[in-house]
């Protein structure tokens, strides 16, 4: 059996080249909404800013419903969120990349990372920016 090739990373085009790890594929771990099974099997596909903090509060209202007007959707992994984090993949991947949210593209590659709390909003206009 072989192993799967690494992917390049993206360089260009729709990434905030000064955030950590944007470009690169994201993290694709099993989540739990009910019943266990992959990420992308339970927050759908598209624009999806995944965190471990809140962002009710913490993200300008104004730039989470632009985002979810393009089809944005926000997961974010706390003891009351819809979709659980049972095995501690996406906590320890937050950690492990210093980071407590990312905009995962569309195609499963980074966008950008928030290093804290403050910085969701800027990411979330550097993308915004990006696509208009």
């Amino acid at each position: 059996a072989s192993e799967t090739p690494m992917l390049p990373g993206i360089t260009a085009g729709i990434i905030d080249a000064g955030s950590t790890d944007a470009g690169t594929l994201y993290f694709q771990g099993i989540v739990n909404d009910g019943a266990p099974r992959y990420f992308d099997e339970a927050a759908g596909v598209g624009f999806r800013l995944v965190t471990n903090v809140a962002v009710t509060g913490q993200v300008e209202k104004e730039l989470l419903a632009w985002f979810e007007g393009i089809g944005g959707k926000a997961v974010v992994f706390d003891a009351s969120a819809p979709i659980g984090d049972p095995l501690n993949q996406y906590a320890d991947w937050f950690a492990l990349h210093d980071v407590v949210g990312v905009i995962q593209r569309p195609d499963f590659y980074i966008f950008g990372t928030a290093p804290g709390v403050e910085d969701l909003d800027s990411l979330l206009a550097k993308l915004r920016t990006a696509l208009t």
